[in-house]
């Protein structure tokens, strides 16, 4: 049967229990250190710039990029969890998923640190505008971080991918929730702006192309919210908690 075929027709808790089964079945979690490093390989090669080939595009500027070869070295690239390590990833596949890590400058992911996801107040007293000089369609405030409008949908559907994939049934792993009022470690959001974000910037073909290198090469699973974007507002929109 086609990857989706008993997820067809359903809406709600329906749907994103039968989301994580199929994205959970013979997903793989790759090493992550030592020779055989897996997971640096899969950075590398699924953030490849489609105009340099021997660089990384970068999520929070993706008209930037920096040579693979600098990934962890002093001004170059390391991994950004769009899904932060704080709110809940252990030391199981949750924390290694490639779906939910993007190539970030090191200087931009450091800035970001433990913000969630929101449009940026002026108001507050943290307000940054550019966010750094390295992102300047990017924007913070005090506890919020907003991508630029080109990758805004990118970081909301890794954490949708995020609240489907990982329920607590796996060993080192959490259960994961999105919400407008995240209040416990194990949420992110906010939610209602991840909806809109999704809506406003679809996935492009260079996210599809990630999505299949993932699926094909590394992990084996896929992210149902970029082959099927409408299945968003059909989990969320039906069952906001869900």
């Amino acid at each position: 049967y086609p990857y989706y075929h008993y997820a067809e027709g359903l809406t709600g808790a329906a749907l994103k229990a039968k989301l994580h089964e199929i994205i959970s079945a013979g997903a793989v979690q790759l090493t992550s250190s030592g020779t055989g490093n897996q997971l640096d390989r899969a950075m590398a090669d699924v953030h490849t710039d489609p105009d340099n080939a021997d660089n990384v595009r970068l999520l929070y500027n993706p008209d930037d990029s920096l040579p693979k070869t600098n990934y962890n070295k002093t001004g170059g690239w390391n991994k950004e969890h769009c899904w932060l390590n704080s709110h809940g990833l252990e030391d199981g596949p949750d924390g290694v998923d490639v779906h939910n890590l993007y190539a970030e400058r090191i200087s931009v992911n450091s800035l970001r640190n433990n913000r969630l996801f929101d449009e940026s107040d002026p108001g507050d007293a943290g307000y940054l505008f550019p966010a750094h000089s390295n992102a300047p369609l990017a924007s913070m405030d005090g506890d919020s971080w907003a991508p630029p409008p080109a990758t805004k949908g990118n970081v909301a559907r890794a954490a949708f991918y995020m609240a489907v994939r990982y329920d607590g049934s796996e060993d080192k792993t959490t259960y994961l929730e999105l919400s407008d009022t995240p209040n416990t470690t194990n949420q992110m959001g906010i939610l209602t702006t991840l909806l809109l974000w999704h809506a406003m910037d679809p996935p492009d073909d260079w996210e599809r192309n990630r999505n299949e290198l993932i699926y094909a090469n590394y992990q084996h699973n896929r992210n149902p919210f970029v082959d099927r974007p409408e299945w968003v507002e059909a989990i969320w929109g039906v069952d906001p908690d869900g």
